[in-house]
């Protein structure tokens, strides 16, 4: 979000500045000087509207606080099963993957023992002749 305001004061003063610097005109030197104070009472214009406001917000807390302690606690509450929730998910996790067996895969054993298979009846058909 952008302060249409304090970006035309800073422009100004960006342009007479460059104005003062190029030409040397004094009338330039005031106008960014000028510029320069509106911008700094601007900013701290604002910087006390945010301190106003973090007071409030410090006040509603504290109020809420006290009138709502049950809500609070369920808040801290909620905050650990944040925290703790995915750590016991992950160990869940690991525990089940070193408990469980994955199901062996038999095709090796098959193709051996078809080979095998096949290897004695070669072996008994040769040995009739």
């Amino acid at each position: 979000m952008t302060d249409k305001i304090m970006d035309e004061a800073v422009e100004q003063y960006k342009t007479n500045f460059v104005q003062y610097k190029l030409t040397g005109n004094t009338a330039y030197k005031t106008a960014y000087e000028n510029a320069q104070k509106w911008i700094d009472s601007y900013i701290l214009q604002k910087q006390e509207a945010l301190e106003e406001d973090n007071k409030f917000i410090d006040k509603f807390v504290d109020d809420y606080t006290t009138t709502n302690p049950d809500l609070v606690k369920l808040q801290k509450q909620m905050k650990n099963i944040r925290k703790e929730g995915p750590e016991l998910q992950d160990s869940q996790v690991v525990n089940k993957a070193l408990t469980e067996q994955p199901p062996m895969d038999m095709t090796p054993y098959y193709v051996k023992a078809g080979i095998a298979a096949g290897l004695f009846a070669i072996l008994v058909t040769l040995s009739l002749f």
